[in-house]
């Protein structure tokens, strides 16, 4: 796998995430400023993962894919009443 491949399948996953992370809020009826008050994150922090993008820019100005952390995927998982195994399940798989 080329790296030109492996940055494509990061940001096709970090789409899906950021899909199913947008479609479970909204299925609790919360808003993004909620979902980050109730997880202790920003509501930036929020935006940027539903929107697949984070604030570090390539040399041509580009963003790159949202990329979490760990605790920041745990935070929203528990925030949004799943696991982090249900936010993930089959991500990588197209």
């Amino acid at each position: 796998m080329t790296s030109t491949e492996r940055r494509q399948g990061l940001r096709d996953v970090s789409a899906v995430l950021g899909q199913r992370v947008r479609k479970r809020r909204e299925a609790l009826g919360l808003s993004q400023e909620e979902l980050a008050h109730r997880s202790g994150l920003s509501r930036n922090q929020v935006q940027n993962l539903e929107k697949n993008r984070n604030n570090s820019r390539d040399a041509n100005g580009r963003t790159g894919p949202a990329n979490p952390r760990l605790d920041t995927l745990w935070s929203i998982a528990t925030t949004l009443e799943i696991t982090v195994s249900e936010l993930l399940d089959g991500i990588d798989r197209p």
